[in-house]
């Protein structure tokens, strides 16, 4: 750890190193030499399920729409957070999620139709 003049140009009060600097003020403060090592981990990384799912969002409505025949539930719904948690959801492609996700509940149950 190393001093360091430090000086507050701004017009509230600054915390650095432990010490409060005054608006207008300066003080040497310790501040250490480099930002502490991250720990090493002995476990692996997780590996990113998500991509051959974003993947498929980032094709048109139409694209998507037909790439979702086969998927599970649980992917269909993994899909509609991915693509809700955009910075623009596409209507379309929550609609055909939607459907998807009926058509994949409804063939587990093996209803094909109601008979009423």
């Amino acid at each position: 750890m190393g001093k360091k003049y430090i000086e507050n140009d701004t017009p509230h009060v600054m915390y650095v190193g432990g010490c409060a600097i005054a608006p207008g003020e300066g003080r040497e403060v310790f501040v250490p030499d480099a930002p502490p090592a991250e720990a090493a981990t002995d476990e692996p990384a997780e590996p990113d399920t998500d991509g051959p799912l974003r993947e498929l969002l980032a094709g048109n409505v139409a694209a998507v729409a037909a790439g979702l025949e086969g998927l599970s539930g649980a992917a269909l719904m993994r899909l509609r957070e991915l693509e809700a948690a955009g910075l623009k959801p596409r209507k379309g492609v929550l609609e055909a999620l939607d459907a998807a996700s009926m058509a994949a509940a409804a063939a587990a149950l093996n209803l094909k139709s109601d008979p009423l």
